[in-house]
């Protein structure tokens, strides 16, 4: 509820109010009736155990975890908790290492483009493949900061309500 509270009425958006809602969500369906001010440290490890057992690696861990601080900071600015259960949590070795991706071949393009793909996922894969943008940051984008200046295709990412997460 003091979760719920504060992500409807913050400045949150995007990818990290979602995020948030579904570290909420998760931890909430390990301990549905624990309430915010009986969480301790043992919880938060529970938690993160589940993670692992579901394959996430660790900078994903870590970042759910990030997003449950805040909620846990919200509430204890809010007098609902004495201290955040999260203060002093050490992820390091929990989840699986960063797995670097080789990029496809020219070859293996051809193959995927050559595939009949409605128009939408082609140019939503165009999209990833060419520009390293994120899959989130992809699903954010709307039709109209797709232009082209003469025979150039571009995005304007500079829609007031657009967040960008890094600037490139």
């Amino acid at each position: 509820e003091v979760a719920e509270d504060w992500m409807d009425k913050g400045d949150m958006g995007g990818s990290l109010l979602s995020n948030t809602r579904l570290a909420v969500g998760e931890f909430e369906s390990i301990y549905p009736n624990l309430l915010i001010d009986k969480v301790r440290k043992i919880h938060l490890y529970d938690y993160a155990d589940w993670l692992v057992e579901q394959g996430f690696a660790n900078n994903t861990i870590k970042g759910r975890m990030s997003r449950l601080s805040k909620v846990f900071l919200q509430a204890e600015k809010k007098g609902h908790s004495e201290q955040s259960p999260t203060v002093g949590l050490n992820f390091r070795g929990y989840g699986r290492g960063v797995e670097h991706w080789k990029p496809f071949t020219k070859t293996q393009l051809t193959q995927i483009f050559a595939q009949d793909i409605p128009s939408r996922e082609r140019l939503l894969m165009a999209t990833l493949i060419t520009t390293g943008m994120r899959l989130d940051e992809a699903a954010l984008l709307e039709w109209g900061d797709y232009k082209t200046e003469g025979d150039i295709p571009y995005f304007d990412l500079t829609r007031t309500t657009m967040k960008i997460k890094t600037l490139g």
